[in-house]
């Protein structure tokens, strides 16, 4: 379930903008992308992970979560095949 009054902090902003090019990613990868030390990295996707914006399929492995209203509004966009951009 989506947490719809969570407010992302600067560091999970950074993270959530990964997603924004990638539906998955890794925090290797992330940190390869940002400026953000490891630890800030793990710290960021488990807030995101708790507040149900990311979920982790498998270790080492994140998904940004669409819940069908796009909540996450750091310009990450979910496109309906069907009906377009939402």
């Amino acid at each position: 379930m989506v947490n719809e009054d969570f407010h992302p902090t600067e560091n999970q902003e950074a993270v959530l903008r990964v997603f924004e090019r990638y539906y998955q990613t890794s925090p290797g990868q992330i940190q390869e992308l940002t400026d953000l030390k490891k630890q800030r990295i793990n710290d960021a996707l488990g807030s995101l992970v708790d507040a149900g914006w990311v979920k982790r399929p498998s270790r080492g492995l994140y998904q940004i979560v669409y819940n069908g209203d796009c909540y996450v509004e750091v310009d990450v966009r979910c496109i309906d095949d069907n009906k377009g951009e939402k």
